[in-house]
């Protein structure tokens, strides 16, 4: 009799693991998020131009050895000498710990991480008045940056405030197909992003993810052609489209790559 039982509970024992294999495989098979989707081809942001009245304008990424932005070079003509540089710098683990762009684009931001994690715990930015800020993040389970919150910390003796600023909390979650997404109340379209089945420019190396707090898988609309990787070469312009801010880029901008010779 204790035989038979313990034959039956082994039984019902292999049914549940069988069960419950069978249900993770389905998981995974749909999955808007899982390993099993189609991949881009490995591309990389070479430059991109627009032309604005008589004036073309023109961004190039450079890259080291290892296919990590380390300068951006911005040639226009209201830059001194008609341009100006932004730089990158990494830890040895290939962190982004250091994000300088010339004082007339950005912040000066320098990025702490806890132990290995690939994503900033923080970082302490400074403005072209020698103002300093710490930017706080949350993550998600996927390592996403969920949450931003900006405290003032520091501005410099000579500097009169007419102002005090506030500390500042950006909140953002994710989709299911891997979009970012923000409170629908907070912009004039009232409901959620829409976007295109196509890869964002973010996806394309983890520091642009990082400086743009945003890992949104795929790109925007409002494009006219895209190369065979499905990434934007030409925009369309629509003032009441979503824009995904990336560097100086803007809706009149080409765009123009690096890429493998092959879709995976």
């Amino acid at each position: 009799m204790n035989r038979e039982r313990s034959m039956k509970v082994v039984s019902i024992l292999g049914m549940i693991v069988l069960f419950f294999s069978s249900c993770q495989k389905i998981m995974e098979f749909y999955s808007l998020n899982s390993s099993v989707e189609t991949k881009t081809a490995s591309c990389r942001i070479r430059s991109f131009s627009s032309q604005l009245y008589e004036t073309l304008n023109r961004t190039v990424v450079q890259y080291d050895t290892s296919g990590n932005p380390i300068r951006i070079v911005y040639l226009a003509d209201w830059y001194p000498d008609g341009k100006a540089f932004e730089y990158i710098e990494y830890d040895e683990l290939g962190r982004m710990i250091s994000h300088e762009p010339d004082l007339l684009i950005g912040n000066h931001r320098k990025y702490v991480y806890e132990g290995t994690s690939r994503v900033p715990l923080r970082d302490t930015a400074t403005d072209f008045q020698g103002k300093k800020y710490v930017e706080t993040f949350k993550t998600d389970v996927k390592g996403r940056i969920i949450e931003e919150e900006i405290r003032w910390i520091y501005s410099p003796p000579d500097i009169e405030d007419d102002f005090e600023f506030k500390t500042e909390v950006h909140r953002y979650y994710y989709d299911l197909q891997g979009n970012r997404q923000v409170n629908p109340f907070d912009h004039p379209w009232h409901k959620p992003l829409q976007y295109s089945n196509r890869p964002s420019l973010y996806s394309l190396h983890p520091v642009w993810q990082i400086i743009h707090r945003d890992y949104s898988k795929n790109g925007i609309n409002n494009v006219i052609y895209y190369n065979e990787a499905g990434l934007p070469l030409l925009f369309e312009v629509d003032e009441f489209a979503y824009w995904q801010p990336f560097l100086d880029m803007n809706q009149h901008s080409r765009v123009a790559y690096d890429c493998n010779t092959s879709v995976k």
